[in-house]
């Protein structure tokens, strides 16, 4: 995928969820027309790493991105891992981590399910939070 044009404003805030290239972990009984293919089309961790998004962000930007606990199919490694230095990559530093509890989530693995997400809330380094914000 090739993103490109002019980007004449620059934003303060990004959401990202990227479409990394996991599948889903199984199929489920309450679906069973689904497959364990995902519904969207994915990326490698190159083919998003090759997005610009450092050139789309002011210098005091800050960042919400979007990982999964699954692992990436083309490197077997944890999207969390791939997730960081996706951030590193496009200058911006962890900051915090949100977890989103899906509470209507379906993939059990014996005595565990697995139903959150993880958000990353990153910033670009030369972001100061002032701390009269922070008090209130």
């Amino acid at each position: 995928m090739q993103l490109t044009g002019n980007f004449i404003h620059k934003y303060t805030c990004l959401v990202v969820d990227p479409p990394w290239d996991q599948g889903k972990t199984g199929k489920r009984s309450v679906r069973p027309n689904q497959t364990t293919e995902l519904d969207y089309p994915t990326m490698s961790v190159e083919e998003i790493m090759d997005i610009p998004l450092h050139e789309w962000v002011t210098e005091n930007a800050y960042l919400w991105l979007w990982a999964t606990n699954s692992r990436s199919r083309s490197t077997g490694k944890p999207i969390i891992t791939h997730a960081f230095d996706l951030m590193e990559h496009w200058g911006f530093r962890y900051y915090t981590m949100i977890t989103w509890d899906k509470r209507n989530a379906l993939v059990h693995l014996d005595h565990i399910k697995l139903q959150v997400n993880i958000v990353y809330l990153v910033i670009v380094a030369r972001l100061i939070f002032q701390k009269k914000v922070w008090e209130k």
